[in-house]
């Protein structure tokens, strides 16, 4: 009995043996498919990839991809791009559909085998990009700041110059770029009028860019000046030929100074009662007053480097001389005159130091600063009586909206280099 059942138990031992080996392969192992991310979220219109992977594929033929989830068609469910043998792109609709739905990927080899990821949407897409200004002529040398806006809330762009081929000297360049402005530089020299774009496209979208138009004169500012003369204005080319009388009135007109883009001039006049800020085209014509305020006088206009705004002083009491305590501060307004701001107001308290009068206004080449002169005011008496007298005028720097004022250097007359990273000025002679 003991004999036979061990002859029995290796006869079955060699049955399964010769079952498990007799066509000289190992036993199937199975097939499994998984997907790379396995979940994701986005904003109607937003793109997201997919990698399938598919163990134990023996003849690597990869997967097939669809969207599940979902009832409709691409305009409800999105759809998939760029689709290989194991990746592919999934691209949400431009509204977010009802619920979240998945991206599917079936293994060729075996389609009972699969693997979803899910997809969940978090909100409105990124929709269209704005972009202020969205044209601007400049000249050679001029820069001009940009501003970009995306819709339902998303506010990260790109930048790019468009339409040009070479490096700056050709094209210009692009600096101080952040995810929502940046700001343009047009080339030193231009061999001809031409047109360019500045491009800000959609990070969370890419299928959504603006693109602004900037127009690229040859003509330099440097060609051609505007001066007072006789308290009227004139310009004339940088030679001194063409001569040209831009205003001709009755009344007092000075300090012409230029916008960026060399088409306007900004300049005081009397004409309305005392000093205000007027501006006129190029050629003289197009006069409009800026600043209405009869109760002080405004002068001395600076043009901000990208033409959107006229910094200037405000003087109360005599600000052209005769002995009285002089009161200035330096406003801003916008190149229209609309929305004055005040940025400075330095009252000493003092009475031996009363009044500091702020002057001669300019803009850092990045519009981020203002320098301008100081001149503090103080009681003096001698033997010939009191008044108020002049002394220690500064170079004072400050933010463009008037904060962090410091005091550079004792001087007149700033004057910022064309990198921003200096200034000149002058001095008094020593007495």
């Amino acid at each position: 009995m003991r004999m036979t059942f061990t002859r029995r138990l290796l006869g079955l031992l060699l049955l399964t043996l010769a079952s498990g080996c007799e066509d000289g392969t190992a036993p199937a192992v199975s097939i499994s498919v998984s997907v790379a991310p396995a979940s994701a979220s986005l904003l109607a219109g937003g793109l997201q990839d997919f990698t399938g992977t598919v163990a134990n594929d023996p003849a690597a033929q990869g997967v097939t991809w669809s969207i599940s989830g979902c009832t409709g068609g691409a305009a409800v469910c999105g759809g998939l791009t760029n689709v290989t043998s194991t990746t592919t792109t999934y691209l949400a609709p431009a509204t977010v559909p009802p619920s979240s739905l998945g991206v599917t990927a079936t293994s060729v080899a075996d389609n009972t085998k699969s693997f979803t990821a899910t997809v969940a949407f978090t909100g409105l897409g990124a929709g269209v990009v704005y972009l202020f200004p969205p044209s601007v002529p400049l000249l050679a040398g001029g820069t001009q700041s940009f501003t970009a806006t995306v819709e339902n809330g998303a506010w990260d762009v790109t930048w790019a110059i468009t339409g040009c081929t070479g490096g700056a000297d050709v094209c210009g360049e692009l600096t101080n770029v952040f995810s929502s402005s940046a700001r343009y530089t047009a080339p030193a020299t231009i061999a001809r009028d031409t047109e360019i774009g500045i491009t800000a496209t959609s990070v969370n979208d890419p299928r959504h860019s603006t693109t602004a138009t900037v127009t690229l004169s040859a003509t330099r500012l440097s060609g051609r000046i505007a001066f007072a003369g006789d308290f009227q204005i004139y310009s004339m080319n940088a030679g001194g030929s063409g001569l040209t009388r831009l205003t001709a009135d009755p009344y007092q007109n000075g300090q012409p100074a230029w916008s960026p883009d060399g088409a306007r001039i900004a300049f005081w006049s009397n004409r309305a009662g005392n000093r205000q800020l007027f501006a006129m085209n190029a050629d003289g014509s197009g006069v409009t007053q800026l600043t209405n305020d009869p109760t002080a006088d405004c002068f001395r206009p600076a043009w901000s480097p990208d033409g959107t705004k006229i910094a200037y002083t405000r003087s109360i009491g005599s600000s052209f001389g005769g002995g009285g305590l002089q009161n200035g501060d330096i406003w801003v307004i916008n190149a229209d005159g609309s929305g004055p701001v005040q940025i400075t107001n330095e009252v000493t308290g003092d009475s031996q130091d009363l009044e500091a009068w702020d002057y001669w206004p300019t803009w850092s080449p990045d519009g981020t600063k203002v320098a301008f002169q100081r001149t503090r005011w103080r009681r003096s008496c001698s033997r010939w009586g009191c008044g108020y007298a002049p002394y220690g005028p500064a170079i004072v720097a400050a933010n463009a909206d008037g904060s962090s004022a410091q005091v550079l250097v004792g001087g007149l007359m700033p004057a910022w280099s064309p990198d921003g990273t200096r200034i000149a000025f002058a001095t008094e002679p020593a007495v």
